[in-house]
């Protein structure tokens, strides 16, 4: 191997440690982080820029070979007041750079590789856990959102998601989602979380088919190339986030999402419709 190669180069045991390591990682405009693990280190390096914004520089490499750095990494930060950040990749020096950050704290995870969209996230965890957290990436920020709990504990949430007891549980349910919510209270426990409201009763299958059916609109949205189309399906996406705010805890999961969308029905087309409804399939 090479000095160009990329995430094939890792490892299953390597790249969990650096999931890990990025997870725990904790940067500011003025404040560096390295994290060292057995095999893998990780350094974030921030800087000045304009205004009160920072750029930042991650490293990735391993610690034998002589620190040899990876390059190919797609890294997704975190911001603590939920901001996205644009993914970054490593170059040959093992560096992925990031441009203008708002202050805040950061955390970041190692994204999963595109895999087949054919399959849902039941028969992803049973499968192949690679494609499991390619979906979840889009799910866990709004299940933490949903709790109030800052972004910067996302890729912990991840993490979480696959140590041996919790993949397991989630394995041995009948649908993923029955049992993914169920995941937020120990996490929450574990990290001294004090989450708002308490997740035992707000994350419920009435939430999670709700959050789930907002990440299919998002996956349809980002994938459009029609700007108007787009704005759509953002109002559609925004709907479903108030109709959940203002759901009560008996509702129905289908009318928790289903009243979202009455005042949409003739506003996209049935292309996107059935499209939407494809990308949920795929969260099941």
């Amino acid at each position: 191997m090479g000095a160009d190669d990329t995430t094939t180069a890792l490892s299953g045991p390597q790249c969990r440690e650096l999931r890990i390591l990025l997870a725990a990682l904790r940067f500011t405009h003025d404040r560096a982080d390295l994290r060292a693990g057995h095999g893998v280190e990780v350094y974030a390096h921030p800087w000045p820029a304009e205004g009160e914004q920072f750029d930042a520089q991650l490293s990735v490499s391993l610690r034998q070979e002589n620190a040899r750095p990876l390059k190919g990494l797609s890294i997704q930060l975190f911001h603590s007041g939920g901001d996205p950040v644009p993914v970054a990749t490593t170059d040959k020096a093992g560096l992925a750079h990031f441009a203008g950050l708002e202050p805040g704290t950061y955390s970041a995870w190692l994204r999963a590789q595109d895999g087949p969209d054919s399959l849902g996230l039941t028969p992803r965890i049973r499968h192949d856990f690679e494609l499991f957290l390619q979906k979840m990436q889009d799910v866990a920020p709004l299940m933490l959102e949903r709790m109030d709990i800052s972004m910067e504990h996302v890729p912990a949430f991840l993490v979480y998601l696959g140590t041996d007891e919790i993949r397991e549980r989630l394995r041995e349910a009948e649908h993923v989602r029955d049992a993914l919510g169920g995941t937020m209270p120990e996490f929450c426990r574990t990290e001294n979380l004090q989450p708002s409201p308490a997740p035992e009763r707000f994350l419920d299958r009435r939430v999670i088919d709700n959050i789930l059916y907002q990440v299919a609109v998002a996956v349809v949205g980002r994938r459009s190339q029609d700007a108007e189309d787009r704005q759509r399906l953002d109002r559609v996406g925004q709907a479903l986030q108030e109709r959940l705010i203002g759901s009560t805890e008996t509702e129905p999961p289908a009318r928790t999402v289903r009243f979202a969308l009455t005042d949409y029905t003739d506003q996209v087309s049935r292309d996107l419709w059935q499209r939407i409804e494809s990308e949920n399939e795929m969260l099941t």
